[in-house]
This record gives C-alpha cells, sequence and structure tokens, in this order.
C-alpha cells in the first residue's frame, strides 16, 4: 500500500480522478478513500448482490397491546442466530442505508443493558411479526468547571 499521509492533496485528487473517485473531503477522507480503493481492488471485483427488501411490518401505533417482557414469554418471540442478524444487516443496507446507525443502536442498547439503566422492555406479537419497546433511565450527567 502507497504511503498516501506523505503525498499532498493535489496528488491524492489526481489519483482519485485516475479512479473514478469523488474529490471532496480532507486530506484525511482522500487518504481514507483511496485506501479503501485499494482494499477492494478498485471496486471492480465481483459484485456482490443484496436481497430483494420485503415489505416493511405495519408499526403498532401508540402503546396499545404491549405487555411487560418477563422470562415466561421466550417461547413467543423468536430465536436469533448470526444469519438472522446478518440477514437483517443486509435488508437494512438495501432498504435504506442505515445499517451503520443501527450498529450504533445495538451498542448503545447492550451498554444500557450492562449498566442497569433498561427499566422495562415489553413486546407485541402479531402474526409474525414481534415489536419490542423499552423503557430507560435518563443518564445524569455532570458538568466541571475548570
Amino acid at each position: 500500500m502507497a504511503a498516501y499521509h506523505l503525498w499532498k492533496v493535489d496528488r491524492l485528487k489526481l489519483e482519485l480522478a485516475k479512479r473514478g473517485a469523488v474529490l471532496r473531503g480532507r486530506k484525511a477522507d482522500l487518504i481514507e478513500r483511496l485506501e479503501a480503493y485499494d482494499r477492494n481492488q478498485n471496486f471492480r471485483g465481483d459484485v456482490v448482490l443484496l436481497p430483494t427488501p420485503s415489505p416493511l411490518p405495519d408499526w403498532p401505533v401508540g402503546m396499545f397491546g404491549f405487555r411487560q417482557l418477563t422470562l415466561d414469554h421466550r417461547n413467543q418471540l423468536p430465536s436469533l442466530g448470526m444469519s438472522q442478524v446478518e440477514g437483517y444487516f443486509l435488508y437494512r443496507m438495501a432498504v435504506d442505508k442505515q445499517h451503520q446507525a443501527d450498529i450504533q443502536a445495538i451498542t448503545k442498547g447492550r451498554l444500557l443493558l450492562e449498566s442497569g439503566r433498561v427499566e422495562a422492555c415489553s413486546f407485541k406479537a402479531e402474526a409474525s411479526d414481534v415489536f419490542l419497546t423499552g423503557t430507560v433511565a435518563a443518564a445524569m450527567k455532570k458538568r466541571v468547571h475548570q
């Protein structure tokens, strides 16, 4: 891999132009883009086909029909494995390009659960769809004046 950090911005942009890439951004963005092109053989490899998105479920309006989630509800919830999680992210990538926000939301949710901030979790099952909602305690931030 080339030492792009040693290149001047004009040279970085020239190299990106040769590859048909976007030329906008800070120097760090240009370097990151060139490195991505290098890693992916200038994006000329096999095309990755995303699955055809299925129709989105009708989301419930309001909180009617949700029940407090308990251990007894395990048999009503679908079991999830890595194939379902990967399928979900492929679906989100194909539909609305929000997979990065989903990853961040899952990470934040895990941290909330581990910190004991999840106060309640409720679910609603309709046909083959399962909807989850929850309540979390607010995090108090303390400002430090220097």
